[in-house]
């Protein structure tokens, strides 16, 4: 559903999934997306005959669709990737956490969720648990992220990862996700050190590993600060 104001926004760049366009649209453009649990996405189209996109007919055609499916959905004209900066899951990592106290409005820290998927998979991980309130603060290393973290965080900050400590200044937060692999850094020690140090105590810093293989249940941890 879309106010009429916003009809503007809605240029597909992505005919394989247009409900994912719109959504990166509106967000571009400053809006919020809800998520109505008691709605669904029908595609009005026969899939059997692989009438979408203007491809119908032989089989020649449809090779032609499946080929022009491939290359619009490997890159957004919006300058993002579909695959790694849109689709950058993290329910397997917010999965592991634990309930806060009851009645704590947790405060919660993502660094490199890149479009925010990682820090939308943190926040309804805490609804899984029945806690719907949440304060957050968005730390990203790439600028072109902003405008789609500012849609979703309380605070987003750009800065370099060296930086985070004297960004961050005195906060502490319950739970910290961090959407980059942290063998990617240059200090991956140093930068799990900094992120502990920024927890509560008893909070949650949950992390991956690249070298132990993404898809492995393996490559996740999670360290909790000590009460």
């Amino acid at each position: 559903m879309f106010r009429r104001e916003v009809l503007h926004c809605l240029k597909c760049a992505n005919p394989f999934g247009p409900e994912l366009s719109y959504d990166i649209a509106l967000r571009l453009a400053g809006y919020r997306v809800m998520l109505l649990g008691d709605t669904w996405v029908h595609h009005d189209h026969d899939y059997l005959q692989k009438e979408s996109y203007g491809f119908v007919g032989d089989a020649p055609e449809k090779d032609g669709q499946r080929a022009y499916i491939a290359r619009s959905t490997s890159r957004l004209s919006f300058g993002l990737s579909f695959a790694e900066d849109i689709c950058a899951f993290e329910r397997l990592l917010a999965a592991t956490i634990s309930p806060p106290p009851s009645g704590v409005k947790p405060r919660l820290l993502s660094v490199d969720v890149r479009a925010g998927q990682g820090l939308l998979d943190l926040k309804n991980a805490l609804r899984a648990h029945g806690v719907f309130y949440t304060e957050s603060v968005a730390y990203t290393t790439q600028a072109k992220f902003y405008p789609l973290l500012y849609t979703m965080a309380d605070e987003v900050l750009v800065e370099p990862i060296g930086a985070l400590e004297a960004a961050l200044g005195e906060r502490r937060f319950d739970y910290c996700i961090v959407g980059t692999p942290v063998d990617l850094y240059e200090n991956p020690d140093g930068l799990l050190s900094a992120l502990f140090a920024k927890l509560k105590p008893g909070g949650e810093l949950l992390y991956k590993l690249q070298n132990s293989g993404a898809a492995e249940k393996g490559s996740y941890f999670k360290l909790v600060q000590p009460m």
